[in-house]
């Protein structure tokens, strides 16, 4: 199943490594979101949105649906 990343990475004719070189993240690091081996980590996905000039949910549609962040309790 081809995600988002990848799609609107094919949109704009744009390999693993020239995202690479925009965001300074690792090669494997891109291939992996591109394939959907793993999820970004909000920070990153911010990064990629950026660079790519798109607005983050655009990207990763489903960021916050799976993230796991915890509300500490006082």
């Amino acid at each position: 199943m081809a995600t988002q990343l990848k799609k609107i990475m094919c949109d704009m004719d744009m390999s693993c490594k020239e995202l690479q070189l925009i965001t300074g993240l690792s090669k494997n690091t891109i291939s992996n979101y591109v394939n959907g081996h793993t999820r970004p980590h909000p920070d990153k996905a911010y990064i990629i949105a950026d660079a790519l000039g798109l607005h983050v949910n655009k990207v990763f549609p489903n960021l916050y649906r799976y993230s796991q962040f915890k509300k500490v309790r006082s």
